[in-house]
């Protein structure tokens, strides 16, 4: 099974945040799924619950694994040393072309399509862009010293959902308040915005994109 490894981290640039804390951003990364993607027998349950850092969500099981219908899907993997120690992190999907045919999940350290709850942090709750053309979030809690591994399947079964391109943003807290504590991002020579190219095993991104939170007041 293909598994590209990313070394990812964002930069914090000036006035691109406005939020009640400003969060560190890990990853920024634009990509689709193809025809020569990694496939697997049917797809994950959607619940409509987005995962939360209070661990609102259970594992939605999987469907159609008994009709025999195989969907694609891509796996991305995001050094701890990326976002240590702000594990509570923040996952924005957003499906370009608003399709509702992408589906996004999170599992700690390693994925296995042939048990799909082993590892499993959360997923995404609903398809891609259920709602309109907005990005979609949920949040995760990484385990100390754990590497975060995002999966992105389609949900349309055979070639549905293939070449449809989607962006992906993480940021970074140390705690529910939406906390940071200062890292030195790792820093390396990017192509053109919003896209991503694979060099070795290393897939560098440079651009983090903000989450305006807001909060009633007290």
């Amino acid at each position: 099974m293909k598994l590209r490894s990313l070394v990812l981290a964002g930069l914090l640039t000036a006035g691109l945040y406005t939020q009640a804390a400003s969060a560190t951003p890990i990853a920024f990364f634009s990509d689709s799924i193809t025809t020569a993607s990694n496939t697997e027998l049917g797809r994950p349950s959607r619940n409509g619950q987005p995962q939360t850092w209070t661990h609102e969500e259970a594992f939605p099981g999987v469907l159609s694994t008994s009709t025999g219908t195989t969907y694609f899907y891509n796996t991305y993997t995001i050094s701890n040393s990326l976002f240590n120690p702000n594990n509570y992190l923040d996952i924005s999907f957003t499906d370009e072309l608003a399709s509702g045919l992408l589906f996004i999940s999170a599992y700690s350290n390693s994925y296995n399509p042939n048990a799909r709850d082993q590892n499993w942090l959360g997923d995404l709750g609903f398809a891609s862009n259920s709602y309109g053309p907005n990005s979609l979030f949920f949040d995760v809690v990484m385990p100390a010293g754990q590497d975060l591994v995002l999966v992105v399947n389609t949900t349309g079964g055979g070639t549905v959902g293939t070449g449809r391109p989607f962006d992906v943003a993480i940021n970074g807290y140390t705690d529910t308040e939406y906390h940071e504590a200062d890292i030195t991002p790792y820093v390396a020579p990017a192509p053109e915005p919003s896209t991503f190219v694979e060099l070795g095993t290393a897939l560098v991104a440079v651009i983090g994109i903000g989450r305006r939170r807001f909060f009633a007041a007290a």
